[in-house]
């Protein structure tokens, strides 16, 4: 028999040293059920050159699970900040639609081309090519994508396709899915109109369950938006007043268009389309409220100052009022320790009208002040006034109804969310910014209250930035001017999925939210006014916004636990790291002091027993 007998610290530097290796070899066992993945795809991305040539430019796109929420660039060329923010962008899209939090990957992208990319072009490519890896969907790497991602998840049109689509050509590819807005004659011109129509095109998967949906049946089976009918007879009591004000002799556009509005309300109140006639008789009354203002420039306009003055206070008064309601609720929802995503919506509904109306004023009280021509003000201000008041009528919608869906939002990790959105809507921001030359203007939040009341405003903000995307520059990017069949076929379908993806998140009996009920009365209303798609279809764009934000929430609720475990599971093999570490350190100080201070190396004694 042999023993080693080790004296002192050296005995210690071992057994730390020993200990080290042990937790070392030990630690791949943590990991055991924690998947891990590295995928990567090639593809050409299509620009235009200095000289307006159409140019293909290799980059492959890597993603690495579990990472650390890593976007980066590499390779031979390098990235304008245009570029970064569509990536990011185009990132936040994917995550929706794979429900994998972009705070646990790594995504690399690397230029094989010493080329500076510019523009946000290549951010449909950039969204279809994240979607696919984080799904495991095969990237074709003959096909390609050009266009921006309006919001809604909308494909929009950008400039140089022809060339573009030459350079295609010329390099073998087989497919170039673009925006159906400006089509062009070519072979290889895969047109979409949406995120979920390009998805298809470019793998042949479907994103989502694709669901009929037939926006009368839901508009007719809502008992939800019944209280609006109170809210029409409120605004036509209040039409019909300022009509008999105005002499009968007296006629302009305002006034055309206010009982052409009024007549439609009537047609939408027939239909028991409530909330429609309601929204029919809000635009009558800023349409007669216009023709009563302009009647007053014409025959007094010495007066006119203090008439528009008078409504902006109006205005501002009841949204003070408003505002008071909200952050009553919201305290008396807060204290429940959770809400349910159908009144979180209903919420975010009245916030959005706060936050239009109060932008509204302060632009109109800087104007008003200034040299702008009083008669030019005269639209803006009877909107505002008008639009004050459906605020206050959803605030009494939503205090009287308590209308619910079966997503219940916990509001202990309401400030985290709070976070997400933040850190989302910087993203969305940034981006429009970039499309609209940075004139998106995002509201403060300084007198919203904690809780509930800061989860439905930082939602009704992304409300709000599409809204000022559509109204400066956007509308013409992503649809026609009038609207045919298919298109508006395909948005109404794109709607219905994006709904339909978002009910898999509730509970059984999942009830619709109060946004798509009165989306579903404004199309039927819509359609029956008018007689074409144009009008519903921009109303469908914009509310497949709001649905896609819902769906980032509803994934970042359900994965927090997944998070959880990922962000614990890195933390252990973090810790194990570090103490192996410091063990080894540890052992080889302690075995380098005793060296230094001259004494015996290590007294071995290696002693033979026999028996």
């Amino acid at each position: 028999m042999i023993s080693v007998t080790l004296i002192n610290r050296h005995r210690l530097a071992v057994l730390l040293i020993l200990a080290a290796l042990i937790i070392s070899l030990g630690s791949p066992l943590i990991s055991v059920g924690v998947e891990h993945w590295v995928r990567e795809a090639g593809f050409k991305l299509l620009a235009v050159g200095e000289k307006g040539e159409g140019l293909t430019i290799d980059v492959a796109a890597t993603i690495i699970y579990p990472g650390t929420g890593v976007l980066r660039t590499r390779g031979e060329g390098s990235v304008a900040g245009d570029t970064v923010n569509s990536m990011r962008l185009a990132l936040w899209y994917a995550s929706v639609l794979t429900g994998v939090d972009p705070g646990v990957i790594d995504v690399y992208i690397t230029l094989r081309n010493p080329v500076k990319l510019e523009g946000p072009s290549a951010t449909l490519l950039f969204t279809l090519v994240f979607t696919a890896l984080l799904r495991g969907d095969r990237v074709n790497s003959s096909y390609t994508a050009t266009g921006i991602i309006a919001p809604g998840g909308v494909v929009g049109a950008v400039g140089g396709l022809e060339a573009k689509l030459s350079a295609a050509a010329e390099a073998g590819l087989t497919r170039v899915v673009a925006s159906s807005v400006a089509p062009v004659d070519s072979p290889l011109y895969y047109p979409s109109l949406t995120l979920l129509d390009a998805y298809h095109a470019f793998t042949g998967v479907d994103l989502v369950s694709r669901v009929e949906w037939s926006p009368v049946m839901h508009a007719l089976n809502s008992s939800m938006l019944a209280g609006f009918n109170e809210s029409y007879n409120y605004f036509t009591g209040l039409y019909e007043s300022l009509d008999e004000r105005l002499p009968v002799s007296w006629s302009d556009e305002y006034r055309v268009t206010a009982r052409l509005y009024h007549e439609r309300s009537l047609e939408a109140y027939s239909a028991r389309l409530y909330y429609a006639a309601a929204s029919m008789a809000f635009a009558s009354l800023h349409s007669i409220l216009a023709s009563y203002l302009h009647y007053v420039s014409t025959y007094s306009p010495q007066l006119l100052r203090g008439e528009l003055s008078r409504l902006l206070a109006e205005s501002n008064e009841t949204i003070n009022r408003v505002r008071s309601g909200m952050a009553e609720l919201s305290r008396e929802i807060s204290s429940q320790g959770s809400v349910d995503l159908c009144l979180l919506d209903s919420l975010v509904l009245t916030y959005e009208r706060i936050i239009e109306v109060d932008r509204g004023i302060q632009v109109l009280q800087r104007e008003l002040s200034g040299t702008q021509r009083l008669e030019d003000l005269v639209p803006e201000a009877s909107y505002l006034y008008a639009r004050s008041l459906t605020a206050l009528e959803w605030l009494r919608i939503t205090n009287s109804t308590r209308h619910p869906c079966g997503i219940p939002v916990g509001l202990s990790s309401v400030e985290g969310l709070i976070d997400s959105l933040k850190e989302a809507l910087e993203v969305h921001v940034a981006y429009l910014d970039d499309l609209t030359n940075s004139s998106i203007i995002l509201t403060g939040d300084t007198w919203v209250e904690d809780g509930v009341g800061r989860l439905a405003y930082y939602v009704s903000l992304f409300q709000d930035i599409a809204s000022q995307f559509y109204s400066l520059t956007g509308l013409p990017r992503v649809l026609p001017i009038h609207v045919d069949h298919d298109a508006y076929a395909a948005l109404l379908d794109t709607y219905a999925s994006l709904l339909a993806a978002l009910s898999q998140a509730g509970r059984e009996g999942w009830t619709p939210l109060p946004s798509s009920l009165a989306l579903a009365e404004l199309v039927e209303a819509g359609v029956m006014a008018t007689g074409n798609n144009t009008y519903s279809a921009s109303l469908i764009l914009k509310e497949c916004s709001r649905l896609y934000t819902y769906l980032f929430l509803a994934e970042a609720l359900k994965r927090s636990g997944e998070n959880t475990y990922m962000y614990s599971w890195m933390s252990i093999r973090n810790i194990v790291a570090y103490a192996s570490l410091v063990l080894v350190a540890t052992g080889s100080l302690i075995m380098l002091k005793a060296r230094f201070r001259g004494g015996r190396p290590g007294h071995v004694d290696l002693v033979s027993q026999h028996p």
